[in-house]
């Protein structure tokens, strides 16, 4: 919402829309591991390697990354080039 202008009902009602693409894509529990992953991942040392390291670190900071990228790409706030149907114009 904040990259958008900040809280208006047009903003809210479009990252609900990106919150239920991503929700389509994957589970609630991968979604929360993932994030914690993609959070922690920059911690320094030891620690921040039990965040980095493993494989499944790896594949599910890509997967959350993959999948907020294209939900993020399908907002329509800020766009001035579709309809109220969602149809490109000319």
């Amino acid at each position: 919402m904040e990259s958008h202008g900040g809280q208006k009902y047009e903003n809210l009602y479009s990252c609900i829309c990106v919150i239920d693409k991503i929700a389509e894509q994957i589970a609630y529990d991968d979604y929360v591991e993932a994030e914690v992953f993609v959070q922690l991942r920059t911690t320094p040392g030891e620690r921040g390697g039990l965040f980095r390291d493993p494989d499944r670190a790896t594949l599910l900071t890509q997967k959350i990354s993959d999948i907020t990228e294209v939900a993020t790409k399908s907002c329509f706030v800020g766009s001035t080039t579709h309809t109220a149907n969602n149809e490109s114009l000319p």
